[in-house]
This record gives C-alpha cells, structure tokens and sequence, in this order.
C-alpha cells in the first residue's frame, strides 16, 4: 500500500467491529457513504469488495476514529489545513456573509478532498437532528449534489436555506430534518420558480463552532 495505507482486511475488522460498537447500521454507514446499500455494505465487510477508501474521511467521522488511524496513512506535523468561515446560513433569509472571513481549522484530508469548500454557521433549528444551532458545516460547491444529499440552496433568488435535497422529475423537495414539527418540506415545482433555485454547494462535513464554547 501507498503512504503506509491500512492493509483491506485490517481496515475491514476496524470499520466493522467500531460499527457494532457504536451499534451503528449498516445503512447508517451506507448513508455516510454517499448513500450505498446495506447490501453494498454487507459486500464489503464480508470481503467481497474492496472498501472504497475515497470515503474513509466520513467512515472516519461517522464511528468517531482518527483518520490516519483508520487509513493507516502517517500523520504529519501540521497535517490540518485551513478553510475559510464566511458567514451564516439562515433558513428562509438571505445567506448572511461576513467582511472579512475567518481561518478555520480542518482535518487535512477533507480539505485535500474538498479543496474549494468553505464553512457556514448554521443558524436555525430546521436540520437540528443533523446539526446543531451555532454548529459549523463545511460546503464544497464544486462536489456534485444528488438526491438525498444535504445541501445549501438558494430559493427566490434570495433566501437560502440547508436542507436534505430530493430531485423529482416535476421538481425539488427540499426536505427538513428536525425534531421540530413545525418545520415542513419545501416542495418547488413551477417552472418559474425553479429557474429560481441555485445550488450553493453539498454539505461534507460538520463541526461544532469553536467561537461559541458554553464554558
């Protein structure tokens, strides 16, 4: 292996044994994967497949293990790198950016992975199962954005919004996920305002806010 990388059946016994751990399914791992199957996850814990490391970044975060742990790739002095925090993504206002945008850490190897993303503050309850008010979610607006992904989407020219995105042939969904009922899927399907929609960029990555520590 290059770099020192995790030998496949090492990395498998790894993955799979923090899995069960964690009790986490395999269709959580799946959906962590860019929404793989259970059965594409059963294929590669049983060693029928090679494990497809482009995704040992979110398979990292997910069962909480370091990544260079989990690669088996050697870490570096100074191996985090930096992406700008740029402002607020409030659901249903106008993306709110800041003048002069901030410096903030991550991990090297999402940011080699997503070398134009930028970090925006999450300000809302609307996706609260997902992230936290004041929580941090790294865009890339370069990575492609299917169905199911979250993204950041302009609605009406104006108000943006992050949201689970689901395309339809007559149209978008763009679906919350809170434990708040008030919030309700936002269904577009006119062709006029759909001419009206922008895709910001897919969500890859999360953090907690170091600018607001409780204690």
């Amino acid at each position: 292996m290059e770099n020192n990388e995790r030998d496949e059946r090492s990395l498998i016994e790894i993955i799979k044994n923090r899995r069960k751990e964690l009790k986490i399914s395999q269709e959580q791992l799946g959906k962590a994967m860019g929404g793989l199957s259970k059965f594409a996850i059963s294929k590669y814990e049983n060693g029928e497949r090679k494990f497809p490391r482009e995704y040992l970044p979110e398979v990292a975060q997910l069962l909480d293990l370091d990544y260079y742990y989990l690669s088996g790739k050697k870490a570096v002095i100074g191996s985090n790198s930096y992406a700008d925090f740029i402002g607020r993504v409030v659901a249903g206002q106008p993306l709110e950016t800041y003048p002069d945008p901030i410096k903030v850490e991550v991990p090297a190897a999402i940011k080699e992975k997503h070398p134009y993303a930028y970090y925006l503050e999450v300000d809302g309850d609307s996706m609260n199962n997902l992230f936290l008010d004041g929580q941090l979610i790294l865009v890339d607006p370069k990575a492609e954005v299917k169905s199911k992904d979250i993204a950041v989407v302009r609605i009406n020219g104006t108000e943006t919004t992050v949201k689970r995105i689901y395309f339809m042939n007559t149209g978008i969904v763009l679906e919350p996920d809170s434990n708040d009922p008030k919030f309700r899927s936002i269904l577009i399907t006119k062709p006029t305002d759909l001419e009206e929609v922008h895709i910001e960029g897919k969500v890859v990555w999360d953090m907690a806010n170091p600018f607001k520590k409780k204690y």
